[in-house]
């Protein structure tokens, strides 16, 4: 396969990724998330109902964040692709702030982007949406919701819209960039949200059964992470203790209309807080 061949195939795999996230967005976006197998579970309120009901939650959000992560690489990779092609001559071969080449597309940052992206995203965007879904709107709000969050909060303060990056004076347009960079959280959003909804029914409580234990693998990525590890180690003992008295009190007050209402004030106030900020770091990327 000679280097054109090379970097056509890598386009055309990121570009089926991305049109399948796309396809599992509009497919189970406006599906209710519905986490009703533990309804009719015997021992209910046990130690062990308990962790397997945290399991639960935890894979549907690796498996929910690992969809949302490869939407978010493979379209990134996509951009940075597009924003090369849209670039000027004199930009072509330059170096970016990644050491990599403009205009070349290697099968190691490919793939390195990819997996860095994917379990980036898997290990904290699918976790922390499972922590804040029950304060999202329903359906297909709850995906741009948060995808509108997590560009508010990310996008210009880590990447990809930082607007120190060097790489905005040497590729362009930059509205192109803020334009697709912008749609990209809030498709991944989407997708991660999509891919929560359909889990959730087809994940059944962790029995040992191989067939079950297979669904349960996304957890697996977790265990190079040891932070992560740890979280849901951690997760699991915090839920443990919610489920006896005097702490199931708390549980239930997590549930309750209060708790909602507080909930979405909260995210509410990130969102204003940090938006203002995100609008100024976008503004000097174009005003650059």
């Amino acid at each position: 396969m000679g280097v054109y061949d090379g970097v056509m195939f890598q386009i055309l795999v990121c570009a089926v990724v991305f049109a399948a996230g796309l396809v599992a967005a509009g497919r189970w976006g406006g599906d209710e998330f519905e986490p009703s197998v533990f309804a009719e579970q015997p021992g209910a309120g046990s130690a062990g109902w308990a962790a397997r009901r945290y399991l639960w939650y935890a894979t549907v959000g690796m498996a929910a964040g690992l969809a949302g992560g490869l939407v978010a690489a493979t379209g990134g990779r996509l951009i940075m692709r597009l924003l090369a092609a849209t670039s000027s001559a004199a930009a072509q071969g330059r170096i970016t702030e990644a050491d990599e080449v403009v205009g070349r597309i290697t099968t190691e940052g490919t793939v390195g982007l990819v997996v860095f992206v994917a379990l980036f995203s898997a290990a904290l965007t699918g976790p922390t949406f499972m922590l804040v879904r029950h304060w999202l709107p329903r359906r297909w709000l709850a995906g741009l919701s948060f995808g509108a969050l997590a560009l508010s909060m990310l996008a210009t303060r880590v990447e990809p819209l930082r607007p120190s990056n060097r790489d905005f004076d040497i590729v362009g347009p930059d509205w192109l960039a803020v334009l697709t960079y912008s749609l990209l959280f809030l498709v991944s959003g989407l997708t991660l949200s999509a891919v929560a909804n359909r889990y959730a029914r087809v994940l059944p409580p962790l029995s040992r059964r191989p067939q079950v234990l297979a669904r349960y693998a996304p957890l697996l990525i977790a265990v190079p992470l040891i932070p992560v590890l740890g979280f849901i180690m951690a997760g699991i003992a915090v839920a443990i203790a919610l489920s006896r008295k005097p702490f199931s009190q708390v549980g239930t007050w997590l549930t309750s209309p209060r708790a909602l209402l507080a909930g979405r004030i909260v995210l509410l106030t990130v969102f204003t807080v940090t938006l203002p900020g995100t609008v100024m770091g976008i503004a000097d990327i174009l005003q650059a």
